[in-house]
């Protein structure tokens, strides 16, 4: 086993013979992945034990094994990392107890934290990342094929997926072919990323459009800058800086632009830009101003539900991450989750000696952005795709690939 220089970030990690932690790390992500979307379609589930926790337990099962590398691969944590990520911890515990619920999704959180640590410190190598990629390219597309025509459907057949959820896949893919594109020039690249804009318009998810949108702006701009890379100060601040501004998003809506606006007047895609999220969202602030300590863990906007809300169960679902965790699990919590999500997505970008490209960190803002109006990181669905998707942007932007 040869050593490399121990000034390099990436390279802290002895190399081994066999494969990388992010390559078992992805194969265990995209084969959840695919057993979130498919194991329902094959294997009636609703009503039973098993269905109610196999995706709260697919959630544990990613975490133990995010665990177990750390635990026995030479992969060092850096004595504050391990204070903010204990902190994480803390504060999540404490919400669970005082709430008694909320586990699952603590989980959830955690992983996606260990991941990006993972992935930071042992990324894909040259030929491990070619066979992950065409992996994703062949997963996203079973899920595509029974994806629905996007027009506000409340009732999917079995076996069909949420349009909004295709798009959101599909964004996912866009921003991986996009940073491949601009790394090697290469026809399947270009091609991936045309499709993957064009179908966004037969999903019709304004959110998942966005997020493509988002990508290739802030890429360009910064090309035009001449900002292929990062100080560590500037992502770090640019991530906290727009998961707090999330939450002033949600009270700018719901709070000021609604009343003065109303319903029927301002309408993109076809539809009205007030689609009832201002008021989930209203419910959501008076939860916050009750439980600010420690949330309310799973029964967001509970007594609304139970008291007959038009809204069903949608109306439990703060469908604004920011908002959602605050909300969820308390003040402690939000803040130290962000503190340690925007510090492991300036981690890569500490050592002036690796030139990690500017990729890695528009990735994540670009899912900060969109998580204003979705809770990805709470959807076992969303968040285990996503880190896959960032082993793969990451990987791609290391220079010397």
């Amino acid at each position: 086993m040869e050593k490399i220089e121990a000034n390099n970030y990436l390279t802290t990690v002895k190399k081994r013979e066999g494969h990388t932690c992010s390559f078992y790390l992805s194969v265990v992500l995209i084969v959840s992945m695919l057993l979130q979307f498919y194991l329902p379609v094959f294997v009636e589930l609703e009503g039973t034990f098993f269905g109610g926790y196999i995706f709260p337990l697919l959630s544990i099962a990613v975490f133990a094994f995010e665990i177990l590398f750390l635990s026995l691969r030479d992969i060092r944590i850096s004595y504050r990392t391990i204070a903010i990520l204990l902190a994480v911890a803390c504060a999540l515990i404490a919400s669970v107890l005082v709430t008694n619920s909320g586990i699952e999704k603590a989980f959830g959180l955690l992983s996606i934290l260990f991941g990006l640590f993972i992935i930071n410190r042992d990324p894909l190598r040259n030929g491990e990342r070619n066979a992950i990629f065409w992996l994703f390219v062949v997963a996203i597309a079973l899920v595509l094929l029974n994806g629905v025509r996007g027009n506000a459907q409340l009732e999917l057949a079995k076996g069909k997926f949420n349009p909004n959820t295709c798009a959101f896949l599909l964004t996912l893919l866009f921003c991986v072919s996009f940073t491949r594109l601009c790394s090697a020039r290469s026809w399947k690249n270009i091609v991936l990323v045309v499709i993957c804009f064009l179908l966004q318009f037969y999903y019709i998810s304004r959110t998942a459009l966005l997020g493509e949108l988002i990508f290739v702006f802030v890429s360009l701009v910064c090309r035009a800058w001449k900002k292929n890379s990062y100080s560590p100060r500037t992502v770090f601040w640019t991530i906290l800086l727009f998961s707090v501004f999330g939450i002033v998003l949600a009270w700018l809506y719901a709070e000021v632009l609604f009343p003065a606006v109303g319903y029927g007047k301002l309408v993109i895609f076809g539809k009205d830009i007030f689609t009832g999220r201002q008021t989930i969202w209203g419910f959501a602030f008076e939860s916050i101003r009750e439980h600010f300590w420690f949330g309310v863990g799973s029964h967001l906007n509970e007594a609304q539900y139970l008291a007959g809300s038009s809204f069903g169960k949608v109306v439990m679902n703060a469908h604004n991450m920011p908002l959602g965790l605050l909300a969820a699990y308390g003040i402690f919590a939000f803040v130290f989750f962000y503190l340690a999500f925007a510090r492991l997505a300036a981690q890569p970008y500490r050592d002036k000696n690796n030139k990690v490209s500017r990729f890695p960190a528009i990735f994540l803002l670009t899912i900060t952005i969109m998580s204003y109006f979705e809770v990805y990181l709470f959807s076992a669905s969303n968040w285990i795709i996503i880190l896959f998707t960032y082993g793969l942007v990451f990987s791609d932007s290391v220079a010397g690939k």
